[in-house]
Order: C-alpha cells, then structure tokens, then sequence
C-alpha cells in the first residue's frame, strides 16, 4: 500500500498533474504557450495535442506566427496582395492595407466595379464602359464616354467639343461654335440666338414680300389710269 502511494505522488509531480495557471514539467516550474480553445498542454513537455490558437506554431505554441504567416499553427500564408506582404497573425487581414486593385480587409477580391488604386479607394471616371476602369491605375482603355476626355475620362470637353473623347467638332451654325459636350445640340443661349436671327429673318422676308406686292398692285393701277386716259 504504501509503494503504490510513493508511486502515484511520484507521478503526481512528474508529469504535472497538479499542475496550473499554464504550467507543466516537473515542480510545474515552466510556462506553456497558447493552445487552441484554451486547451491543457502536455503536463510533461508543454506541447498542445490539438495544436496551437490561431497566430501560435509548434512545438509549444509560444511563438508568433511571422509577419506573412496566420490562422492555426501558421500554417496560412498570407495573401500576395497585402501591402509589404504582411496581415494579421489570427485573421489574416492585411495590416497595411492593400496593393493597388485589391479590397481590404483581406485583399484576396479585386476592387468593385467602378473602383480602383489601394485598398480601392479611388473613384473611377466617365470610362466609356463602367467596368473598363482599371483596376489598379483608374485609366479607362477603351475611352470615355461622350463628353469626357483624358487618360482617367473626368475632364470635360471644351464648349467647342463633343463626343466619346472629344474628338468632334461643334456645328458651325452655333454661335461660337459652343455645343453640349456630350451631344451636337447647340447650347440653350445659341439656339435662342438662332430663332432670334431666325425670326429677323422671316421679319425681314415679311417685309420685302408686302412691299413687292405694293409695288406690283401700284404699278398694275398706273398701267390701267393710262389704258383708259388712251382711250378717250
């Protein structure tokens, strides 16, 4: 009886069975690390059975993942599209942010449509195709849409230029040649200006056609006046 109680108090301290407050070994005089779920170490050389919390690695989980590693026991990289290739140790979210193209906080999707640059923070401009905006530099390949000019498709044709890009020219029958950026219309003041001249000139042919026809109705009298004094 007395063997077997030496025995178990022998084991009792061996292994640690009396062991807390993250201790194990003998005396439980060493610390271990984080094992997942909080789990008990081995209470004889303090590795995690199950393995280590989320930013921990083996063998004693006392270690922090490296700055491109996280998740349990380190073992995922980090995406190839975090800023300087580091994240989080236990989420995996990119500290710095993301690359040009890429949404936070993981960075493992391009940037919506519409979107682009760094953790796609920049807005995109009139691109002839909404989803033609670059991911990464906000260029619009394809071209913009009318009344828009430039690399990014955010600055304005000049009044004397309309169109997809503003290559075309404003109708010479506007006034200055200004017309809406986006379409051949002459601007509103023109065509006011136009139906004003317009009017003038339909004034004017009002005008020359009543006094024509004065002259015609005087002349057709002065010819009859002298038919009937030949007459007598």
């Amino acid at each position: 009886m007395l063997k077997t109680l030496i025995l178990f108090f022998t084991l009792w301290i061996t292994f640690g069975y009396a062991c807390q407050n993250n201790k194990y070994g003998t005396e439980c005089s060493k610390s271990y690390g984080r094992c997942v779920n909080g789990e008990q170490c081995n209470p004889v050389n303090g590795t995690c059975p199950n393995g280590c919390a989320a930013g921990y690695y083996q063998p004693r989980c006392k270690k922090k993942c490296p700055p491109n590693l996280f998740e349990r026991n380190c073992l995922q990289n980090c995406s190839e599209n975090c800023y300087r290739k580091t994240c989080d140790r236990k989420t995996g979210a990119c500290k710095r942010g993301c690359v040009a193209g890429w949404k936070p906080p993981l960075c493992n999707k391009e940037c919506d449509d519409g979107t682009f640059g760094r953790n796609c923070s920049g807005l995109c401009g009139h691109c002839q195709y909404v989803a033609a905006c670059h991911k990464e530099t906000g260029e619009c390949p394809p071209g913009c849409q009318p009344g828009y000019e430039g690399i990014y498709c955010k600055r304005k044709c000049e009044t004397v230029y309309y169109g997809p890009d503003c290559d075309i020219v404003c109708n010479s029958s506007c006034r200055n040649r200004r017309c809406y950026s986006a379409r051949e219309d002459c601007l509103q003041e023109n065509r006011q200006y136009l139906h004003v001249e317009q009017e003038d000139c339909g004034n004017t042919t009002m005008f020359v056609a009543i006094g024509a026809s004065v002259g015609i109705l005087s002349a057709v009298i002065h010819v009859v006046a002298l038919a009937i004094a030949y007459k007598r």
